[in-house]
């Protein structure tokens, strides 16, 4: 079975409102009986928490709810997406300075994601279209 693929159909950035990234946490804090509590590695690597919205169209909706529902077997099985902070962006020189192809196109970085819902969308109108806010786990 392929892992299912976030839908060109659908944006393919979030909001920057609302949108944060947490750091990976893979520590186990202990408490002690006096003093502050132990802080250890527990994991080598460990998902990391995004948080983000997108405003969809109708049809937009319904094909995240099939995302939800059929290809990720209701948020169960993890799905490849943009990388929400690193995809799409030019590449710089170290001045600063886009790098430019040949033809003067800019040379853009590809980067993708392997997610897992950590909790079901949740949709919410706004105005003819939805609000759809999700907390994904990407994967290490």
């Amino acid at each position: 079975m392929a892992i299912p693929v976030w839908s060109a159909d659908l944006p393919q950035r979030g909001l920057i409102d609302g949108y944060s990234e947490t750091f990976r946490d893979g520590r186990l804090q202990s408490r002690t009986s006096t003093g502050p509590g132990k802080v250890r590695r527990r994991v080598s690597s460990a998902p990391m928490p995004v948080v983000a919205s997108m405003v969809v169209t109708y049809s937009q909706k319904s094909r995240l709810e099939r995302l939800w529902n059929e290809e990720s077997a209701g948020g169960s099985l993890p799905f490849i997406m943009p990388d929400q902070s690193h995809d799409g962006i030019p590449i710089l020189t170290a001045g600063g300075v886009p790098l430019h192809t040949a033809g003067g196109i800019p040379v853009l970085i590809t980067a993708k994601w392997l997610v897992i819902f950590a909790s079901p969308p949740q949709l919410t109108p706004w105005g003819i279209q939805w609000s759809a806010a999700m907390q994904l786990n990407v994967m290490p």
